[in-house]
């Protein structure tokens, strides 16, 4: 059990599992201080992910697009913050723009902090699809820290067979 006094760090990219975390742990954590950090990509980054979004801007200066992108980072940090404050957490956000793997920005932020714990949501992928697709950020965090690292599940997901769709019930079995 942590002390008091100690700072949770929470991993927040806006998604349904880093929600999912908040809510999962809340009930369960003895803490009240909790900083949730959200990484957020550089303009090049962005746009190279989005090159075939019919949304990407066009004619807007390398300078503007990083202020679009820190303003999007930080409306979606904003929401981790009052997700955390509505479960009762004295929440403070922290951005950190991307400077490499994303698992070492969350270990160097917990260093600095120096965290008690490290809070993390995870994609629910399987070690096939981690790797067709890449490296899992939470299991390169739970790898490489030498803090403690809570993963929680990725919500479970209920299908509709009238309607097809897919669905994260708004209460999830923990």
């Amino acid at each position: 059990m942590q002390h008091a006094s100690s700072v949770t760090l929470f991993c927040y990219d806006g998604s349904n599992s880093s929600k999912h975390a908040i809510a999962a742990t809340s009930e369960a954590l003895s803490t009240n201080n909790v900083v949730l950090l959200h990484i957020w990509d550089p303009p090049i980054e962005a746009l190279a992910d989005s090159y075939s979004d019919p949304g990407t801007p066009v004619g807007k200066s390398l300078d503007q697009l990083e202020a679009d992108e820190i303003a999007r980072a930080t409306a979606l940090a904003q929401e981790g913050v009052e997700l955390a404050r509505a479960v009762g957490w004295d929440a403070h956000m922290r951005l950190e723009r991307a400077a490499g793997a994303e698992w070492r920005v969350i270990l160097d932020v917990a260093s600095s902090l120096d965290a008690g714990l490290i809070v993390l949501g995870t994609r629910g992928r399987t070690a096939v699809e981690d790797g067709l697709l890449g490296a899992s950020v939470s299991r390169d965090v739970l790898r490489h820290s030498s803090r403690p690292v809570l993963l929680v599940p990725a919500p479970v997901e209920t299908y509709s067979p009238s309607d097809g769709e897919h669905s994260i019930p708004a209460t999830a079995a923990y």
